[in-house]
């Protein structure tokens, strides 16, 4: 039988309250190749928006990755998202988010474990 791994958390960030879409923002840089879960979460407190998060990472066979969320939101909303990929060595983890509403309210919390 494997024995389990404990994630250590690598990088945490917050973002709160939001009112612009969110700029390429190097969540981590990558010094062990390996096996990485990002988790996103916050909360949207503007109806009748739009949000979405890109997040970007490199994988072994050295090609860019994208793993998009999207949100919309009628009323007060939560957003977690949670996901596990591999990222190589002397790589960026980035997000970047793009807001579609001119009056949008959001807090963005970015949890970065590596495995």
């Amino acid at each position: 039988m494997a024995k389990a791994e404990v994630p250590v958390i690598v990088a945490e960030l917050e973002f709160l309250n939001q009112m612009a879409t969110l700029p390429l923002t190097t969540v981590y840089s990558v010094t062990t190749t390996g096996p990485f879960r990002i988790n996103i979460g916050g909360s949207i407190n503007t109806p009748s928006s739009q949000l979405s998060f890109i997040v970007k990472w490199t994988d072994d066979f050295g090609v860019e990755q994208t793993f998009v969320v999207g949100i919309n939101n009628t009323g007060s909303l939560n957003f977690p998202q949670s996901l596990n990929f591999r990222a190589v060595t002397g790589t960026a983890i980035t997000v970047q988010g793009n807001a579609f509403s001119a009056t949008l309210i959001y807090d963005l919390d970015i949890v970065l474990e590596q495995f």
